[in-house]
């Protein structure tokens, strides 16, 4: 309970009440990491470093702007001019539209702009590379853990069951008084043993099916 409550945080956690059992969650036959939050974030970083190649790459060409203004002037009072040709600021009408160029001819910089960006690119795409095959050998182990605690599930239940089997053909015997008293002892002790196996096989298959989850992504945290 200790280590339950330093790991949540939650200083009165508890185990659940309810009895232990199996979950019964259908096994995927293949298992994928793409969805695991850091996969996706080393994909998404080589996306991003792509982006940021075709921005350094952009330096080699000038900006162009389209700027626009319009006036439109009345002042009560005021005359207008009786000339075309001359400037009046009390009374105006026009607008007018320009295209600006901007250009820093430095080449050799932006070369090496490009190339460290290009650099960036690179290392990005490596990280995404080892990202993914980082996930998916992990949720391919995973699932192999899952199967495995599964088959063991599927034995244990088995073995609880004839165990089971073993315990209630003594009981009948015995009321007969064709069974001995240590014939009794060992089959519950037999039985008792395997119920315990499958305690055990059940916990192993609940936590090794939380570990496919986190593997395989399915767990988001709430932004």
């Amino acid at each position: 309970l200790a280590g339950l409550r330093a790991l949540t945080g939650v200083a009165d956690a508890d185990v659940d009440d309810a009895p232990l059992a199996a979950l019964t969650q259908q096994l995927p036959a293949t298992a994928s990491g793409a969805n695991r939050p850091q996969a996706r974030a080393a994909r998404q970083g080589a996306i991003a470093a792509d982006e940021l190649v075709k921005l350094a790459d952009a330096g080699y060409y000038p900006d162009l702007s389209l700027v626009g203004s319009a006036v439109v002037a009345r002042a009560q009072g005021v005359d207008e001019s009786p000339s075309a040709l001359t400037w009046d600021p009390y009374n105006r009408t026009f607008a007018q539209l320009a295209v600006v160029m901007h250009w820093t001819l430095e080449p050799w910089s932006v070369h090496a702009k490009v190339v460290r960006a290009e650099a960036e690119a690179h290392r990005a795409h490596a990280l995404d590379d080892l990202a993914a095959s980082g996930a998916t050998y992990d949720a391919e182990t995973a699932l192999a853990e899952a199967q495995a605690a599964k088959d063991k599930l599927d034995a244990a239940a088995e073995g609880e069951k004839a165990g089971h089997e073993w315990v209630v053909s003594l009981i009948q015997a015995d009321a007969i008084g064709t069974a001995e008293t240590k014939d009794l002892a060992d089959a519950y002790i037999g039985w008792f043993q395997m119920r315990a196996h499958w305690a055990q096989a059940a916990f192993q298959l609940n936590v090794a099916l939380a570990r496919l989850g986190r593997a395989t992504g399915q767990y988001h945290a709430k932004l």
